[in-house]
């Protein structure tokens, strides 16, 4: 049958359009935010507050309350 290109409608939905430009810097401030709340903790590396956080979720949420 070959290739056909797409009908006109899907344009017009903007279904295709990349999200990527409007959620990257409201992520990377949530991002920098909890990077500096793991800092904030006295952990040296990252990787160990994230593990330490996630295998407690109450001391997670309690380190946002003590910032």
């Amino acid at each position: 049958m070959g290739w056909l290109p797409h009908p006109p409608a899907y344009g017009t939905v903007n279904e295709d359009r990349n999200n990527a430009r409007k959620i990257g810097r409201p992520l990377h401030a949530i991002r920098c935010a909890a990077i500096n709340v793991i800092r904030l903790q006295g952990f040296r590396y990252i990787p160990d507050g994230r593990r330490a956080a996630s295998a407690r979720p109450d001391r997670g949420l309690a380190w946002l309350y003590s910032c």
